[in-house]
């Protein structure tokens, strides 16, 4: 005679189940998994965009980074264009930057880093300008502590620029396990900072 489940055992193996699921869920934490995937994306974003900027300035008849002393970056933010503030009073002491902002992603020229990349011997290595992945995910309400954004600054004089953005998770953060925030060679712990001004000190 065949014998089904019974009550009781199907109770405990569902049981046995949702304890599984939960241990799962704590254990890979999906929400620090996606942070981590985000900030992977930021880290190659930035580094896409610097070795853009370095064809830039080594191909390009007239090399043109920006106005100096203004930091650029992704209109995902509400800030007025003139706060001093918006970058460093939080982050990094000392930061007198003005803040510019383009919803803008043209590689040409007009985009939120004011660079045309068409002037690359060869074109453009980037279709649009990458923007941070949370990008207008809650940045406005946190401009003035943790903005989740790109930034950009350069210098036309010396033909140098900065990019920095904000990791966002326990891995990659200022004291995380891959800390790539203070071990970048740059002057600000709380920012993953990339480029080829000295010192990164923008």
């Amino acid at each position: 005679m065949k014998k089904g489940f019974t009550l009781l055992e199907l109770l405990i193996v569902i049981g046995i189940l949702a304890i599984l699921s939960s241990v799962t869920v704590l254990v890979l934490n999906p929400a620090e998994l996606l942070r981590q995937a985000r900030d992977t994306q930021r880290i190659n974003d930035l580094g896409a965009i610097n070795n853009a900027l370095a064809l830039y300035s080594g191909t390009a008849a007239t090399v043109a980074l920006g106005t100096a002393g203004t930091r650029y970056t992704h209109a995902g933010i509400t800030v007025d264009a003139s706060s001093t503030a918006a970058f460093g009073a939080s982050q990094c002491a000392g930061d007198t930057s003005t803040v510019s902002t383009s919803s803008d992603r043209t590689v040409l020229g007009a985009g939120w880093i004011p660079v045309d990349f068409g002037d690359i011997s060869g074109g453009t290595p980037l279709a649009v300008l990458p923007v941070d992945p949370s990008s207008g995910i809650g940045s406005a309400a946190k401009i003035n502590s943790w903005p989740l954004v790109y930034w950009f600054e350069g210098s036309t004089a010396s033909s140098t620029w900065e990019l920095a953005a904000k990791m966002e998770s326990e891995r990659y953060k200022d004291g995380g396990t891959n800390d790539v925030s203070t071990n970048d060679g740059g002057t600000c712990r709380y920012w993953y900072e990339i480029g080829t001004e000295p010192g990164l000190d923008f």
